[in-house]
């Protein structure tokens, strides 16, 4: 994350909302024109 310096936002939550409650949370937060989901398993080429 340091990489990309200020173009990454983690979004910490205070508790277990579940997946889709957090992925809507992030994507609230988001600032950019296109959100990416990423799960553990996936990668960007």
């Amino acid at each position: 994350m340091k990489t990309y310096g200020k173009n990454i936002r983690p979004v910490l939550l205070d508790t277990n909302i579940g997946l889709a409650a957090a992925r809507n949370e992030g994507i609230k937060a988001a600032l950019g024109r296109f959100v990416v989901n990423l799960d553990a398993d996936d990668y960007i080429d």
